[in-house]
């Protein structure tokens, strides 16, 4: 896969998220963590993950086994509640670092790991047409965020139990 990390990415490019001036600059080691899939590539995951996923989840309905959402209107502006999304996300029990792959378009497709997820939320999602889709390697889970201001996580397998002791605090 081809990607081009945020660093190399023009003004254009890097207006389609909403980093706001409290996230800019990033911090060199997030920055890192955030590339933009070539054209051909893009196209290439989302075709991988559409096959499994279907175009349109989560509003053509439930599609995996379990499936959460959370309701995300008026946080926006609101930095207490955009940290309670984090949180949300957070327990979702993802591991921070596993690549996924956010699916705007068939053209445009960010790779980044769970914790800029988690940590950028709105920023990623703001820019969001219909919705914006989350997917791991695995194709086992997915998050969507949805136009209409929610988030929806499902997952094929039951949530596992809540670890005994967070490995770290939510970022």
């Amino acid at each position: 896969m081809s990607a081009r990390p945020w660093e190399s990415l023009s003004e254009p490019e890097r207006d389609f998220f909403c980093f706001q001036d409290n996230y800019l600059p990033l911090h060199r080691n997030h920055a890192s963590k955030i590339g933009l899939l070539s054209s051909a590539d893009a196209a290439r995951v989302c075709e991988w993950a559409f096959a499994t996923v279907p175009l349109g989840w989560p509003d053509t309905g439930r599609w995996f086994q379990h499936e959460e959402q959370l309701n995300i209107q008026d946080c926006w502006n609101d930095e207490r509640r955009r940290a309670d999304v984090r949180q949300w996300l957070s327990d979702r029990h993802v591991p921070f670092a596993t690549t996924v792959y956010l699916l705007y378009e068939r053209d445009r497709v960010v790779e980044t790991n769970w914790q800029m997820v988690v940590r950028y939320w709105d920023a990623f999602a703001w820019s969001v047409g219909f919705a914006m889709v989350t997917v791991d390697d695995t194709l086992q889970w997915a998050c969507g965020f949805h136009h209409e201001e929610v988030i929806v996580l499902g997952q094929q397998r039951p949530p596992h139990n809540p670890p005994m002791h967070r490995t770290g605090p939510a970022v």
